[in-house]
């Protein structure tokens, strides 16, 4: 599987979509993982910040990404209910409102 981590489009957004440790173990499962140049250049925040957030978003992130790939989407779901709750677009279409309204959809 290729996953691609874009450069943040939005005005003083410069976080980016995986953390290195993120990269890693995408990587050592044999995915291939493309960053665009200049993601996260920008960031305000010490390495320390950095690395305590990066621990924490993979400890909390990475064991649904993980089976994201290696199962697909709707394996994935099935044996995991936590992340069939969270599922909320599905090829395009809202199918849940479970994000808190987080998504906009525009006609």
């Amino acid at each position: 599987m290729r996953v691609g981590v874009p450069k943040e489009v939005k005005d003083q957004e410069n976080r980016v979509g995986l953390t290195p440790g993120s990269v890693e173990a995408f990587v050592s499962e044999g995915h291939t993982v493309l960053v665009e140049t200049g993601a996260g250049l920008n960031r305000q925040t010490s390495s320390a910040v950095a690395r305590t957030s990066t621990y924490a978003l993979n400890n909390a992130t990475l064991p649904y990404a993980l089976n994201l790939a290696k199962y697909g989407w709707q394996e994935a779901a099935a044996r995991d209910r936590h992340l069939a709750a969270g599922v909320c677009i599905i090829r395009g279409e809202l199918v849940s409102s479970a994000n808190g309204g987080a998504v906009m959809v525009s006609d």
